[in-house]
């Protein structure tokens, strides 16, 4: 609805209107972002697969570009999450974005239930949840979330943006993979291995004991469910919030 607005209000396709605020994200663009669609001729996408080898009709579900239909790389993501995370602490904004957007969407609002469902609080479009920090006395370190639950795809990103953990700029990363259920194992496990090795100096605030050894089970969890469950007792519970 917002995207049908905006291109009957400006009389442009919304590929058009969104060039602008690409261009200011710099390399978001030639790492991958686009809002054009349309477009296919000399570009290579990721197709859908289930977990049973089937290819996802028409390799995936076609969404306009402001209803998650949008196209980019794990790279361009994380590159775009680089600048929200700069922009929440920098009076002047960071790319695209400005200081009070940033400041929407990573301050989280009351809680409605997202904590029991997914360890988190809202922001604005995305989680945000604090983990303790490694000395009494310091604030917690400050963390936007998401996971992403589509035809034949599952993702993840986790990125520090405030606190101890972000004191020399933000830090994470951006998952994607090609499948249902099994994808979202694999998205946890790669999510725990870069927890627990890529960071230099090491992350705060994680406890891998808290991790059941038991293997994570689908059974009689709602399907539009199991990615967040799986999420939260797989990597998320390895966090001691503070």
């Amino acid at each position: 609805m917002l995207q049908h607005l905006l291109e009957v209000y400006e009389g442009k396709p919304i590929a058009e209107l969104m060039a602008p605020f690409l261009q200011k994200a710099g390399a978001t663009v030639s790492l991958g972002m686009s809002f054009d669609t349309t477009s296919l001729a000399g570009k290579l996408y990721a197709e859908g697969y289930r977990d049973s080898g089937e290819l996802v009709q028409d390799g995936r579900l076609q969404f306009p570009p402001l209803a998650a239909g949008g196209l980019g790389s794990p790279l361009a993501l994380a590159e775009w999450l680089r600048q929200l995370a700069l922009a929440y602490k920098r009076p002047e904004g960071c790319g695209g974005v400005s200081h009070e957007t940033a400041q929407l969407m990573l301050n989280p609002g009351p809680d409605l239930g997202s904590e029991a469902f997914m360890r988190a609080k809202m922001g604005h479009g995305v989680f945000i949840f604090d983990v303790a920090p490694a000395e009494v006395g310091q604030p917690p370190s400050l963390w936007m979330l998401h996971q992403a639950a589509n035809d034949g795809f599952r993702g993840v990103y986790l990125v520090c943006f405030d606190g101890p953990d972000a004191a020399q700029g933000p830090r994470g990363f951006v998952v994607l993979s090609n499948g249902d259920n099994n994808a979202m194992l694999l998205n946890c496990e790669v999510s725990r291995l870069l927890l627990q090795t890529a960071f230099e100096p090491p992350l705060q605030g994680l406890d891998w004991g808290r991790i059941s050894s038991q293997a994570f089970l689908a059974e009689g969890i709602k399907q539009e469910e199991v990615v967040n469950m799986g999420l939260s007792e797989l990597v998320l519970n390895a966090f001691i919030r503070a």
